[in-house]
């Protein structure tokens, strides 16, 4: 959500223009138009002391929800998570705000191992693989 305090970002973005929440939808729409899964970089949204945290945080629970819901993530990186000279390093400053994250209730479509029945995930963890539908029972890597 850019680099403020606060939850801003989901609205306007730092660098100009639409923020998070719409950019998200676009990228929703893409990868659902081009059959493609997809792993969040990034998300990062900081506690601010101007009484609005408990918004923020339902916001990033919301941000995540859509993404969950999508069924096109299979998952999502926290940034600045380990970066000590970082503003919001998630690790230096814990449990700062972790739990915005969800951590441990993401439900995404992970890929599918070789050989297992690839249908809801549509994706193969195997890079060199691709998900083939034999029929509507089962589809493999």
């Amino acid at each position: 959500t850019g680099e403020r305090v606060g939850c801003s970002g989901f609205d306007t973005s730092d660098f100009g223009g639409q923020g998070a929440d719409w950019g998200l939808t676009q990228t929703i729409e893409w990868a659902k138009r081009y059959n493609k899964k997809l792993m969040m970089t990034e998300i990062g949204s900081w506690p601010t002391n101007d009484g609005s945290n408990t918004a923020c945080k339902a916001r990033m629970y919301d941000f995540l929800q859509r993404m969950q819901d999508s069924g096109v993530f299979i998952g999502y990186q926290v940034w600045q998570f380990g970066c000590p000279q970082c503003m919001a390093d998630q690790w230096t400053l814990r449990p700062y705000n972790w739990d915005w994250y969800r951590v441990g209730q993401w439900n995404g479509n992970a890929c599918a191992p070789d050989g297992a029945d690839c249908r809801e995930s549509q994706c193969c963890a195997n890079p060199s693989k691709q998900c083939y539908e034999k029929d509507s029972t089962w589809a493999s890597c």
